[in-house]
């Protein structure tokens, strides 16, 4: 009998302790788009810059790639 009364009296709160638990995940979840879009507009910036450099070494590549035409 103690025992189901000490289990009926923490139920409640484990519940609050769950409901308080949840409510900080949410919010958690709901900031997270937040950081994942800085963290995305940083990597397309990185990955730009990388293109970038990766064109200039083509365009060199191919410009010394080239055969003189015979004069």
């Amino acid at each position: 009998m103690l025992l189901v009364r000490l289990t009926s009296a923490a139920a409640p709160a484990a519940l609050s302790l769950s409901l308080t638990l949840t409510t900080s995940l949410r919010t958690l979840v709901m900031r997270t788009p937040a950081r994942l879009r800085e963290d995305t507009i940083l990597l397309n910036l990185a990955v730009k810059t990388l293109e970038r450099q990766l064109k200039r070494i083509a365009r060199v590549h191919s410009d010394f790639t080239h055969r003189m035409l015979p004069a």
